[in-house]
């Protein structure tokens, strides 16, 4: 009598339309899955709720809507993961990886390139200066360059996640040519579940968009001679938010909202 009182209770205090997520997390060849706490938090919005993850799974119960998720413990650490919930959709997919990562330097080294390309673009916004920002770009191009002669595509395993997804935005504002020669490495490290799917996205609309091709998931704009902004041409539009859902990407409409488009 009382569990199912207990059920009930339960039940009645989450809303009808809330489903249970099942999130999923890897560990690296021959690891044995350990105990991680996740963190999962609506995209801008809304309190981060908690579930510990038992044998590489974790559940929690949450509306339809765009999520994120990124989980610790028993010395182990993930990159985050954005994800939607709703019908057909999976939850998230976490890959495990130690630490510190192995390679600290080299993921210091991506962290302060990324700060400096976030500055120069940040004082750009101010006085206009597009050459100092493309001298920033050629630098950093060079310097990832050596990297991947070194260490490969930077992996959150290797550099952690804020070194690969620094390594990430480096390749993103290089030159096109440097992009499109990345995004095998970044498709490989995709499959492999250590570079988050849609910062993959955002790559291969660049590429298309940089080749005249139509991108797919709509995150690429142009600005006209005025300096208003424009969605670039997408391919089969209809489907946009069908894509996007896959690979962890919110509604298109708001994101076209962010820079006052409809």
């Amino acid at each position: 009598m009382r569990r199912a009182l207990a059920a009930l209770l339960a039940a009645l205090a989450l809303p009808a339309w809330a489903t249970e997520v099942l999130g999923h997390i890897s560990f690296p060849p021959g690891m044995a899955p350990l105990r991680m706490r996740a963190v999962i938090f609506r995209v801008n919005e809304g309190r981060p709720v908690y579930a510990d993850a038992v044998d590489g799974v974790f559940r929690v119960d949450l509306e339809p809507g765009y999520y994120a998720a990124i989980a610790s413990g028993s010395g182990m650490q993930t990159g985050a993961r954005s994800f939607m919930v709703g019908p057909g959709l999976h939850g998230p997919r976490l890959r495990a990886y130690r630490s510190p990562a192995p390679e600290a330097a080299t993921a210091a080294e991506l962290e302060a390139m990324l700060r400096q390309d976030r500055a120069v673009r940040q004082n750009r916004n101010e006085d206009g200066n597009d050459e100092r920002m493309r001298q920033i770009d050629r630098a950093n191009q060079k310097q990832l360059e050596a990297i991947i002669a070194r260490i490969g595509w930077p992996r959150e395993s290797v550099v952690g996640a804020n070194g690969a997804q620094a390594a990430f935005f480096i390749a993103q504002h290089g030159e096109a040519d440097f992009l499109r020669r990345c995004l095998p490495l970044m498709r490989e490290a995709a499959e492999a579940n250590e570079l988050a799917l849609d910062l993959l996205a955002l790559a291969e609309d660049r590429v298309r968009m940089n080749e005249g091709a139509p991108q797919l998931y709509g995150t690429q704009l142009r600005g006209d001679a005025s300096g208003k902004l424009h969605l670039y041409p997408v391919e089969d539009p209809e489907n946009i938010d069908v894509r996007r859902s896959r690979v962890g990407l919110g509604p298109h409409a708001d994101y076209l909202a962010r820079f006052g488009l409809h």
